[in-house]
């Protein structure tokens, strides 16, 4: 049996819901991220559900857990981060995996950061800044963008979307935001080797990845 068999079945027999971390260690599935590739990919063909909720293993409730599809969600569990709807997905990469198209990923983002920081983001511009940004609350003053990117080729650096990026963190630098972020998904190497080069120069823009699943994590 494979890794995605061997989840599955395990899942289906223990009828919890566990987070990616303890379904690693419980299934000796290793790395962690291969269970959250896995896990992914399971909730967009409906096999699980995946969603914010309490584990029932460790108790953490600041994680995605994953329980087999049916029988509804546990307490706790928020239904709206749940199976994350794939029928905006662009065609599938080398790899075999199905990724949101960039529109899906700044919706997701709107709701997953909404739900992270308690705002409520819309698309909208900012005074003197003459630019639309993915996620703002002008109420709370959070200003950010969402960017979906990936390696040239899967591998070779990507010097023009590496200038998106310094323009993002210089118009949003611009704002008077209380809270001025990047997201980005699809590939964490882009931003991570963004930082790599010129996080030095960045101010008090925050950088954050998410995956498909809704996971969020902030980069250093």
């Amino acid at each position: 049996m494979d890794n995605r068999g061997r989840i599955l079945s395990f899942l289906g027999a223990r009828k919890e819901s566990l987070c990616d971390d303890c379904l690693s260690d419980l299934t000796g599935i290793h790395p962690r991220q291969q269970v959250n590739k896995i896990t992914n990919r399971l909730a967009a063909e409906r096999g699980i559900r995946r969603a914010h909720g309490v584990c029932s293993r460790c108790g953490d409730s600041s994680k995605l857990v994953n329980r087999v599809a049916g029988g509804g969600a546990p307490p706790g569990e928020s239904p709206s981060a749940a199976e994350p709807t794939r029928t905006a997905a662009a065609p599938a990469e080398a790899g075999g995996a199905a990724v949101l198209r960039p529109p899906r990923f700044e919706e997701l983002a709107r709701l997953r950061f909404g739900e992270l920081f308690q705002a409520s983001f819309r698309v909208g511009s900012v005074q003197g800044v003459p630019k639309k940004f993915d996620l703002v609350d002008e109420q709370k003053g959070f200003v950010g963008d969402a960017k979906y990117l990936t390696m040239v080729r899967g591998s070779r650096l990507p010097p023009a979307k590496f200038s998106v990026i310094a323009e993002y963190v210089w118009l949003l630098e611009k704002t008077r935001a209380k809270k001025k972020f990047l997201v980005f998904g699809n590939d964490e190497r882009v931003p991570q080797q963004w930082l790599a080069k010129y996080g030095h120069l960045v101010g008090d823009v925050e950088f954050y990845f998410m995956t498909d699943g809704g996971e969020i994590r902030r980069l250093a």
